[in-house]
């Protein structure tokens, strides 16, 4: 670190051709902590987070080891509606191609690896950034081979619903190639990025298209590269004497989607493992991502508000408000101003989440009234 400088300072003070990238809400900021000391064993490239809501009263984004990169460095102000009509998930995941424009256009990387933040690395991602020189654009299949019939109807079809390609791996080469791409998904995420509603499933279906719209996109076809409960049939696992392995090859990473802070030990999702997966390391894996998160404060930030949950007045934003903002929008009668101010749009019939708390205590009510 150079002398007086921050972590975050001495980073920005970094000039190299590679970077990572992740996107988090504030109270995922020991998922970010975790990705960035790992990666750090392995590689001097820095890692830009994006934290999406504001830090300020939760934590200090300049005394972090990553390089903290805030909302309105990358969205564009005619787009701060996402923030309401889009979920935290769905707002994470539809700021994925804004968060790397802004690196293209703001940084000297060339080179750029995507991960969402509950990816935990084991081994140095050189051949992320080595399939690069042959790809313009590189995206994580889901499954790299067929499964057994018998389990078809469990693991391909979720391609199917899901998308071909992963989202929490995207790796890019600076080009007018990857900045067409990355500006074509923008577009259509900006207003489309929905979690199963409008035909979307956050931005993974897009991807989709990619190999079709654009030159030289890659499939990333290294089995230890984004190991998650979806492919652990055809991903054997195992430990060797330099670490883990994934058929064989070094296990780059492991992507825990869908684990659980409170049973660490099994992140398969009940789904098939290969024959000869070593189940130790199942477990060993999911153990030590939790011991890393607790170190880096995760069941302290885990309590932490999703800054755009509510409106300035305290009342919650429900998921109908949310939808029925985006159709007001799209129709050109959303009302001016920021929608956070005015609570008042809607207070139209009860919504259901209201609904959810207001009927247990009308029906306490009604059975107090009746034994009266």
């Amino acid at each position: 670190m150079l002398p007086g400088t921050s972590p975050n300072t001495a980073l920005t003070a970094i000039r190299t051709p590679h970077a990572f990238a992740t996107i988090i809400t504030r109270n995922h900021l020991a998922h970010a902590r975790v990705l960035a000391e790992t990666l750090r064993r392995h590689h001097d490239e820095p890692l830009h987070v994006l934290c999406v809501d504001d830090p300020v009263g939760f934590f200090d984004p300049a005394a972090e080891s990553f390089r903290a990169v805030h909302l309105a460095d990358v969205l564009p102000g005619g787009h701060h509606g996402m923030t309401f009509f889009y979920t935290a998930f769905e707002l994470c995941n539809a700021l994925k191609p804004f968060l790397q424009r802004w690196i293209f256009d703001h940084t000297p990387h060339d080179r750029l690896l995507y991960l969402d933040a509950d990816v935990f690395p084991h081994a140095p991602l050189a051949p992320g950034f080595a399939a690069l020189d042959h790809a313009t654009i590189l995206l994580s299949p889901h499954l790299l081979a067929p499964c057994p019939a018998q389990d078809a109807g469990d693991l391909e079809t979720l391609c199917l619903r899901y998308g071909v390609y992963n989202g929490g791996c995207i790796g890019l080469r600076r080009s007018d190639e990857a900045l067409r791409f990355v500006n074509w998904l923008a577009s259509r995420t900006a207003t489309h990025g929905f979690e199963w509603w409008n035909d979307a499933f956050v931005d993974q279906l897009w991807l989709n298209l990619a190999p079709i719209y654009f030159r030289d996109v890659h499939a990333w076809r290294h089995p230890g590269a984004n190991v998650a409960n979806w492919n652990l049939h055809e991903r054997a696992l195992h430990r060797g004497a330099a670490g883990f392995t994934a058929n064989g090859e070094p296990l780059l990473f492991a992507h825990m989607s869908n684990w659980s802070f409170e049973a660490p030990e099994d992140w398969t999702m009940g789904r098939p493992l290969a024959a000869d997966t070593d189940r130790r390391v199942i477990a060993e894996i999911g153990l030590a991502y939790r011991d890393a998160l607790r170190a880096a404060g995760y069941e302290e930030s885990r309590r932490w508000p999703y800054g755009f949950g509510s409106f300035t007045n305290g009342r919650p934003v429900t998921g109908p408000m949310r939808r029925d903002y985006f159709r007001r929008l799209m129709a050109g009668c959303s009302g001016s101003g920021s929608p956070f101010d005015h609570s008042e749009w809607f207070r139209g019939p009860l919504r259901y989440v209201e609904w959810k708390r207001f009927v247990p205590v009308a029906i306490k009510r009604m059975l107090m009234n009746a034994a009266s």
